[in-house]
């Protein structure tokens, strides 16, 4: 994220990935300050609970429990199949979460509606991984095309 940031990102949005990162210079800011400078950078309402620094996990243990104890529909796995390594990361923990994954990618987000509904059956209660879709997208085609994380 910090690379994508860094090559395509605006001045405001580096500043706010610091923010949410922990990055220098907010690395001891606490938690309330940085949410209300992260607001001052914002033009969305920020969750006064909202808790910063985000900080990076290993998503796998938690996926892989999830669906040992069946908190998973059975379509997770179709879901699961056409999902790049951090598209699995991002969008599978975010299901396994119930957190709300936030991303610009409305590819990926109508591919998994369209798994989902395709394999619904009779089930009107299924439902797919939160996701808050932001409108403003650029273009990644500045990178490396054969990486796959």
């Amino acid at each position: 994220m910090r690379e994508i940031v860094q090559l395509i990102g605006t001045d405001t949005e580096k500043e706010r990935t610091k923010i949410m990162m922990g990055d220098h210079p907010y690395a001891h800011l606490d938690r309330r300050i940085a949410v209300q400078k992260f607001q001052e950078l914002s033009d969305w309402q920020v969750p006064i609970h909202w808790q910063l620094p985000i900080k990076v996990i290993d998503p796998q243990p938690a996926i892989t429990v999830a669906k040992i104890d069946g908190k998973l529909p059975p379509v997770a796995d179709r879901v699961a199949e056409g999902l790049s390594d951090i598209n699995h990361s991002v969008f599978m923990y975010g299901w396994v979460t119930g957190l709300t994954t936030i991303s610009s990618n409305r590819t990926i987000d109508k591919q998994i509606e369209t798994t989902i509904e395709n394999n619904r059956g009779t089930d009107e209660d299924l439902e797919g991984p939160m996701v808050w879709i932001c409108d403003t997208a650029r273009s990644l085609a500045g990178k490396e095309k054969d990486r796959k994380a």
